[in-house]
């Protein structure tokens, strides 16, 4: 198979046809010689401060989800449905300032 590189070099490159032996063995010989870590030497993994924000704030939404559904039963959901469909829904500001304190650690 012979691949066009335009400019580059100035003409084609000659490739091997895909699972050759010859292509094998090159593969083979690339990974034998990329590099082995040292006898006890371990890969490493580093969380970002925002990736471990990211994450807290993924468990307390799914802690807060969690106890919102297991407290409300379906005929609360039905009746807030019917309520919100009419346009008779309302809620206070203060009762949801005082619910969003009351979760926040200080």
């Amino acid at each position: 198979m012979n691949i066009n590189v335009g400019n580059i070099s100035g003409g084609y490159m000659k490739t091997e046809k895909i699972g050759s032996a010859a292509g094998i063995k090159a593969y083979t010989n690339i990974m034998a010689s990329a590099g082995k870590p040292a006898a006890g030497q371990r890969d490493k993994v580093s969380i970002s401060p925002e990736a471990s924000s990211f994450h807290e704030l993924d468990k307390t939404t799914k802690s807060i989800s969690s106890e919102v559904s297991a407290s409300a039963s379906q005929e609360k959901i039905d009746s807030l449905k019917a309520q919100i469909q009419s346009g008779t829904y309302s809620v206070s500001a203060g009762s949801v300032a005082d619910a969003i304190l009351d979760r926040m650690a200080f």
